[in-house]
């Protein structure tokens, strides 16, 4: 059973919303939780909101919790999300993690920095989300096709508003694509730490 407290703990917050209607998934927050359901701002461009309520599920998505819905009302503004009564709170890929993850909001200052995988020579730097023990979460803007599962990365040097630098190999576990609220293309990506060196 959904939990009102879960929901209140993410209220504000930047969440993912998605519909099994629409290929792209969408920056919001949580405006207000209301019995077994939530107000949203209203992500979803004008002309994809009809077929996004078309979908049969909904899912919202913060840190490592993920809530489904059955329905969407509204079109202005605001959008209501009906949750599923009996829907888990459920852990996402990560949620091994979950226990010793730290997470990182917009004004702290965190990086990742290495060298292209497919030249080996450009120097790439990416915001860090969260760390762990065993991962860490990247962001990064517009289309890039570099974040594919599987790809290797080496020497990463993760750095900033951290007690000490780190440097380790990674490989590429996911990267999900959605639109933020000032509708840039972004992908949230999932390195698994493989090797640490420092």
């Amino acid at each position: 059973m959904i939990k009102t407290e879960d929901l209140n703990q993410i209220k504000k917050e930047l969440v993912i919303l998605k519909s099994d209607a629409l290929p792209t998934s969408y920056e919001t927050r949580i405006i207000d939780v209301q019995n077994n359901s939530v107000v949203l701002k209203n992500p979803v461009p004008i002309q994809d909101i009809k077929h996004f309520v078309t979908g049969e599920q909904f899912d919202i998505q913060v840190r490592d919790l993920k809530f489904s819905g059955t329905a969407v009302e509204g079109y202005g503004q605001h959008m209501r999300l009906w949750l599923s009564s009996d829907s888990p709170v459920t852990q996402l890929e990560q949620a091994k993690r979950k226990s010793d993850r730290t997470y990182f909001y917009d004004d702290e200052r965190v990086f990742c920095e290495f060298q292209n995988p497919h030249d080996d020579q450009t120097t790439l730097r990416k915001r860090v989300l969260d760390i762990s023990k065993s991962g860490l979460g990247l962001l990064t803007h517009g289309n890039s096709k570099l974040f594919v599962p599987g790809l290797k990365m080496r020497d990463l040097r993760i750095f900033g508003d951290i007690e000490a630098d780190i440097t380790c190999d990674a490989e590429v576990r996911y990267s999900r694509k959605y639109i933020s609220l000032n509708k840039e293309s972004c992908n949230q990506v999932g390195l698994e730490i493989k090797v640490k060196k420092s």
